[in-house]
């Protein structure tokens, strides 16, 4: 067996029990939802959910999908534009495992050091590997602050809602904030007056294995330097037209996303203004970017009720958001995982 075989066994076999730990993971989540639907239901809340109007489900089914597509797509219309030898399938593994990372670590951090990863196992060089995941962010970021100026403009009152709650959080926290604040002021001036070195600092206190990983991909990313500013100057040179391109399916993708509450909404027959429903969401991710556990789980509820409790029937708010969290969260992982076995399988059948 040589080597790069058996790294590709390494890798897959951790990926593997991370698999694992997430079907356990969703299982919980999945259940814990069901439970606190079954406790916080009234009899309206029952009627409301045999009225759904279950045609509008095959609708939500397509779109859960439609953001991997468009993702994956993304990808694809760069490599080309590199020169990568990318197929479409490789970069719908990508998208795909990229979720699943996501999945366990908080949002803002979210499957990036994963497609990154994935990427570099597909045979692209960690540079090109670094402008793709940095491409990305740049598309992402043009997206919300999209999202923030349309709020501005057409949902000030969700805008002071988020506002007015932040400030009761650092007001209610402050000497939990000052006493982070009082460490990373702390660790600076003691790295500043050489009385400890980088090396010694809370790095070393990772396990070995990760130092080493994050060490190698660090490295990996200074020797690419230069390769890096000529692959960005080629984009500004060349790529204005895949960036239109990507940039419009990046905005089809989180459309399709936004559109599941709507059919949601659809299926319950309750009357909605469909520009404030996207702007809301829009609002929902953005605040979900800060919220630190592992899929916004808590603070996606959490923002959701802020912006759409006085929106939304109050009797079948519970039912509503449970919906919305199980197919735009928990329905995605599952599928994701399903389809990571199954490209799991056929690798091992392409390899055997």
């Amino acid at each position: 067996m040589d080597q790069h075989t058996h790294k590709e066994e390494h890798n897959t076999s951790q990926l593997g029990r991370i698999i694992h730990k997430l079907i356990w993971f969703v299982s919980i989540g999945v259940a814990g939802h069901l439970v606190w639907l079954l406790t916080t239901s009234d009899q309206s809340m029952m009627e409301s959910l045999k009225s759904f109007k279950y045609r509008y489900l095959i609708g939500i089914a397509i779109l859960v999908y439609v953001p991997w597509l468009t993702h994956a797509l993304r990808m694809w219309l760069w490599s080309r534009l590199l020169g990568l030898n990318l197929r479409y399938r490789d970069t719908i593994e990508v998208a795909v495992t990229t979720d699943l990372g996501a999945a366990l670590t908080p949002t803002l951090i979210g499957g990036g050091p994963i497609k990154l990863g994935m990427l570099i196992k597909k045979g692209v060089g960690p540079a090109k590997a670094s402008v793709l995941l940095g491409l990305g962010s740049l598309e992402d970021i043009i997206f919300y602050i999209s999202g923030i100026t349309l709020a501005f403009v057409f949902a000030r009152d969700s805008v002071a809602k988020i506002g007015d709650r932040v400030f009761d959080f650092f007001t209610d926290n402050y000497i939990v904030i000052l006493i982070i604040v009082a460490t990373l002021l702390l660790t600076y001036f003691i790295l500043k007056k050489g009385l400890m070195s980088r090396g010694q600092s809370y790095f070393m206190l990772l396990p070995e294995k990760l130092r080493k990983s994050i060490t190698r991909v660090f490295n990996s990313f200074i020797n690419s330097i230069d390769e890096i500013k000529e692959t960005i100057g080629f984009i500004f040179r060349e790529g204005k037209i895949t960036f239109f391109l990507s940039i419009s399916l990046l905005f089809l993708q989180w459309a399709a996303k936004f559109s599941i509450l709507i059919l949601i909404l659809k299926g319950l027959d309750l009357s909605f203004d469909t520009l404030s429903i996207y702007i809301r969401q829009w609002l929902v991710w953005l605040t979900m970017i800060f919220i630190p556990t592992p899929g916004a789980t808590g603070g996606a509820e959490a923002s959701f009720y802020l912006l759409f409790g006085s929106s939304l029937p109050s009797k079948i708010l519970n039912l509503i958001v449970s919906v919305w969290r199980f197919f735009t969260y928990y329905f995605i992982l599952l599928s994701a995982v399903l389809l990571y076995q199954l490209f799991s399988i056929y690798r091992l059948r392409k390899n055997n």
